[in-house]
């Protein structure tokens, strides 16, 4: 991980250091628990409102099906796992 800084300076700053220091973790951590896995495909049920959604399209997760009742919105996705 890298190292951690506290700035004082300009308004926002503190945020500024915080992004650069924990960028890219977010996908780190679905592909260390995907790592190694037996099965053909991974599947997780997002919310298509939800910023996440869009994410997990962009790293190649694919739209599976959908939930059939409350709530309403949330697509099923699917993702290939290679070994």
């Amino acid at each position: 991980m890298a190292e951690r800084a506290v700035e004082v300076g300009r308004p926002g700053e503190f945020r500024d250091v915080y992004h650069r220091v924990y960028r890219g973790h977010g996908r780190a951590l679905p592909d260390a628990l995907l790592a190694g896995r037996d099965e053909r495909f991974a599947v997780l049920a997002a919310s298509t409102r939800a910023p996440a959604h869009d994410m997990y399209l962009r790293w190649g997760w694919a739209k599976a099906g959908e939930l059939a009742g409350p709530p309403y919105g949330v697509a099923l996705l699917a993702l290939p796992l290679t070994t």
